[in-house]
Protein backbone atom coordinates (compact mmCIF):
# COMPACT_ATOMS: atom_id res chain seq x y z
CA UNK A 1 0.00 0.00 0.00
CA UNK A 2 1.30 3.56 -1.21
CA UNK A 3 -0.22 6.91 -0.55
CA UNK A 4 0.99 10.27 1.31
CA UNK A 5 1.43 9.99 4.89
CA UNK A 6 -0.20 10.04 6.58
CA UNK A 7 -3.62 9.09 4.83
CA UNK A 8 -2.18 5.65 4.19
CA UNK A 9 -1.20 5.09 7.50
CA UNK A 10 -4.99 4.64 8.80
CA UNK A 11 -6.36 3.13 5.82
CA UNK A 12 -3.44 0.26 5.77
CA UNK A 13 -5.18 -0.64 8.87
CA UNK A 14 -8.38 -1.72 7.62
CA UNK A 15 -6.83 -3.01 4.38
CA UNK A 16 -5.64 -7.00 4.00
CA UNK A 17 -2.36 -5.35 1.97
CA UNK A 18 1.51 -5.16 3.17
CA UNK A 19 2.60 -0.99 4.13
CA UNK A 20 5.87 0.89 4.82
CA UNK A 21 5.88 1.11 8.65
CA UNK A 22 8.65 2.79 10.50
CA UNK A 23 8.30 4.85 13.44
CA UNK A 24 7.94 8.65 13.27
CA UNK A 25 10.50 9.37 15.74
CA UNK A 26 12.99 7.24 14.13
CA UNK A 27 12.28 8.39 10.39
CA UNK A 28 11.76 12.35 11.05
CA UNK A 29 16.24 11.26 12.35
CA UNK A 30 17.04 9.72 9.20
CA UNK A 31 19.27 11.21 6.43
CA UNK A 32 16.84 11.57 3.08
CA UNK A 33 19.56 8.81 1.71
CA UNK A 34 18.39 6.44 4.81
CA UNK A 35 14.76 7.24 4.29
CA UNK A 36 14.90 6.70 0.96
CA UNK A 37 16.93 3.30 1.54
CA UNK A 38 14.33 2.21 2.99
CA UNK A 39 11.39 3.04 1.31
CA UNK A 40 13.17 1.25 -1.87
CA UNK A 41 13.74 -1.89 0.32
CA UNK A 42 10.35 -2.03 0.79
CA UNK A 43 8.96 -1.52 -2.73
CA UNK A 44 11.93 -4.52 -3.66
CA UNK A 45 10.03 -6.86 -1.70
CA UNK A 46 6.62 -6.34 -2.84
CA UNK A 47 7.98 -6.30 -6.56
CA UNK A 48 9.91 -9.76 -5.90
CA UNK A 49 6.93 -11.06 -3.49
CA UNK A 50 4.68 -9.71 -6.82
CA UNK A 51 2.31 -8.04 -4.09
CA UNK A 52 -0.59 -5.94 -4.99
CA UNK A 53 0.26 -2.20 -4.99
CA UNK A 54 -2.73 -0.36 -3.25
CA UNK A 55 -2.62 3.98 -4.22
CA UNK A 56 -4.53 5.27 -1.24
CA UNK A 57 -3.67 8.34 -2.50
CA UNK A 58 -4.10 9.10 -6.09
CA UNK A 59 -1.09 8.84 -8.08
CA UNK A 60 -2.07 12.82 -10.00
CA UNK A 61 -1.91 13.88 -6.37
CA UNK A 62 1.78 12.83 -5.52
CA UNK A 63 3.62 16.13 -5.32
CA UNK A 64 6.39 16.63 -7.22
CA UNK A 65 9.85 15.59 -5.43
CA UNK A 66 8.03 13.99 -2.42
CA UNK A 67 8.95 10.35 -1.27
CA UNK A 68 5.60 9.17 -2.59
CA UNK A 69 6.55 10.80 -6.43
CA UNK A 70 10.23 9.33 -5.80
CA UNK A 71 8.20 5.82 -5.07
CA UNK A 72 5.77 5.98 -7.98
CA UNK A 73 8.73 7.29 -10.40
CA UNK A 74 10.60 3.98 -8.68
CA UNK A 75 7.59 1.31 -9.69
CA UNK A 76 7.21 2.98 -13.11
CA UNK A 77 10.80 1.91 -13.53
CA UNK A 78 10.33 -1.15 -12.64
CA UNK A 79 7.42 -1.58 -15.34
CA UNK A 80 4.37 -0.89 -13.21
CA UNK A 81 1.71 1.67 -14.56
CA UNK A 82 -0.87 3.11 -13.26
CA UNK A 83 -4.41 0.94 -13.32
CA UNK A 84 -7.27 2.56 -15.53
CA UNK A 85 -9.00 3.51 -11.51
CA UNK A 86 -6.35 4.97 -10.45
CA UNK A 87 -6.53 3.52 -7.42
CA UNK A 88 -3.17 0.43 -8.05
CA UNK A 89 0.43 0.47 -9.35
CA UNK A 90 0.26 -2.74 -11.79
CA UNK A 91 2.28 -4.87 -13.99
CA UNK A 92 2.41 -4.06 -17.81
Amino acid sequence: MLGRYPEYKGIGRLADTRRFVVRNDRYSKMSSVMQWRFNKRFLDKQIKDKARIVLTTPARQASPGSIYARELSYLRSKGYVVSKDGMEMVRR
